[in-house]
């Protein structure tokens, strides 16, 4: 976040409707992913585009796939806004599979 006017500068921009992240390995723990944020700037000027739960879709979603009911690391923690923290309650953490 704060990228300022002609951030993009020498950049090729692309137009996409759709946005595949693949995660292939892990740092650390090899059981899980961790994950604070997604940022899609938009535009010439790298403005961050406003993203909700609605445009997400990860398999596995979460820690409720191994039966862990009532983790806060879920999904939705990656469009929350707190890109850069150390607090569980903002991150994501999926089993890596």
């Amino acid at each position: 976040s704060g990228a300022g006017a002609g951030a993009l500068t020498g950049c090729r921009l692309v137009r996409a409707r759709k946005i595949t992240l693949r995660l292939l390995d892990t740092y650390g723990d090899r059981d899980f992913l961790g994950l604070t944020g997604i940022e899609v700037l938009e535009g010439h000027t790298a403005r961050p585009m406003r993203l909700d739960l609605s445009y997400l879709h990860a398999s596995p979603r979460d820690l409720s796939a191994l039966g862990h009911v009532g983790d806060p690391r879920t999904l939705d923690k990656v469009v929350d806004g707190s890109n850069i923290t150390d607090e569980d309650h903002h991150m994501w953490l999926p089993p890596f599979t």
